[in-house]
């Protein structure tokens, strides 16, 4: 799994960066480095189709497949609309493809199925937040923004009414998925050293000032406590919360009054200069998309939106339920929100299950959090790069409990039919 881990460190710490490589050229397209890492997760998931795997998925992961399987059907659809530009638009949607890495990884190693299986997904939180952190480093020393590749350098210096930016948004959805994670663990099992580690975290996050990511991580953990009624657990955050702020309160007091305008302004989408750029693009993106309301457009076609005054901007729609709209049609926006609804009813019914561990149930409680904080985030921002690669740590999660649940129920059903028979064939005509 070190290899995985390794993956998983990169693509936290400089996915911008791996997308912008080249590594070679196959004809008219070129290859970059992220390509290879995703060339081996498609590898992997045709190992996982092929061996039978989709019959053995959750009713939440047959779900999701089936999304992931419309979103090939649109690539075909671009491809015969755009050629070959099809499928360098489709790496957009590749992460959500890492759903079946960690499930043919699992067959790989034909491990046993009574193992616990929370390790695997809490050490991706870990490498993922650790990421985000010593990139946060860098570009604190760097004064900003900081790119390995010459193809980003002149996005290094990016600022806004913020000031310098700091990390990506999935950075900082990172450290902050990571910091309500340890905040979970210190009071399930009471270990509360976690807790310090949880506001430290929490404060980084808010530090960086990506207010999407901050908000939607909040806005998940403070919706799980209520539905679960764990009053404990909101006061708990409160206290985590108002740490953190006393933190940048100690440290940074000029700080606190910036971050404390910047998080307003997401009041607000349209009060700042960058909110309305986002309003106006979405709106041109949503009147795109009604032109293709069924089907989509298909990957292969990109980006142009005009916005009054300024220049055509060429990016995504800072949405990823309005990109799937747009790229896929009602279709795909339908059957990933039933996939997702289908993943909360599933991770609800089991977080308490007797077949899992202390540490499964934590984790079932992460991905529940995961999944109710991508409603909020992918509002603004594509779904964080380790969704689809913590829905497929699901799986073999969701499934190994199954196997343990069927084996005792075996077990429990074998004694007592012993019990019950002994006794008649000991004594088979009773006085």
């Amino acid at each position: 799994m070190g290899i995985l881990y390794f993956v998983v460190f990169a693509l936290g710490f400089a996915y911008s960066d791996l997308g912008a490589i080249q590594v070679a050229t196959i004809g008219a397209q070129s290859v970059y480095a992220i390509d290879v890492l995703n060339a081996a997760a498609i590898a992997l998931a045709v190992l996982f189709c092929f061996d039978g795997g989709l019959a053995r998925l959750t009713r939440a992961g047959q779900a999701y497949c089936i999304f992931l399987g419309w979103l090939v059907v649109e690539l075909l659809i671009g491809a015969t609309r755009y050629g070959g530009a099809a499928v360098g638009e489709f790496r957009y949607v590749l992460p959500l493809f890492w759903f079946f890495v960690p499930l043919a990884v699992e067959g790989l190693r034909r491990t046993s199925a009574d193992t616990e299986y929370a390790t695997v997904p809490l050490n991706v939180i870990r490498v993922a937040a650790l990421a985000g952190v010593a990139m946060l480093m860098i570009e604190v020393m760097h004064g900003g923004r900081y790119y390995f590749s010459a193809a980003n350098q002149a996005k290094s210096n990016f600022a806004d009414f913020r000031g310098a930016r700091f990390l990506d948004s999935y950075q900082t959805f990172n450290i902050a998925f990571a910091s309500a994670i340890a905040t979970l663990w210190g009071l399930r099992t009471r270990r509360f050293a976690l807790i310090p580690l949880g506001v430290a975290l929490f404060a980084l996050a808010g530090w960086t000032q990506n207010r999407t990511a901050l908000i939607a991580v909040v806005a998940g953990l403070l919706l799980l406590a209520v539905l679960e009624r764990r009053f404990g657990m909101l006061a708990a955050i409160g206290a985590v919360g108002a740490f953190g702020i006393a933190l940048v309160m100690l440290l940074a007091p000029d700080l606190l009054r910036q971050l404390t305008s910047s998080y307003s302004a997401a009041l607000s989408p349209a009060a700042d200069d960058s909110g309305a750029w986002r309003l106006y693009i979405q709106l041109q993106a949503f009147s795109q998309a009604l032109q293709t309301p069924i089907l989509g457009q298909g990957y292969g076609g990109y980006f142009r939106f005009e916005i009054p005054g300024r220049e055509a901007v060429l990016a995504p729609p800072h949405n990823q339920f309005l990109l799937l709209f747009l790229k896929g049609g009602s279709i795909a926006v339908v059957l990933v929100l039933v996939a997702m609804t289908a993943y909360l009813a599933t991770l609800w019914k089991k977080r308490a299950g007797s077949t899992l561990s202390d540490r499964e149930r934590i984790v079932v409680e992460a991905l529940l959090l995961l999944v109710l904080a991508q409603f909020a985030y992918g509002m603004a921002y594509d779904f964080v790069l380790t969704f689809g690669l913590m829905l497929g740590c699901s799986e073999v999660l969701l499934t190994r409990s199954a196997a343990r649940a069927a084996a005792t129920a075996e077990t429990t059903s074998s004694r007592g039919m012993t019990s019950r028979v002994a006794p008649t064939d000991a004594h088979p005509f009773p006085s």
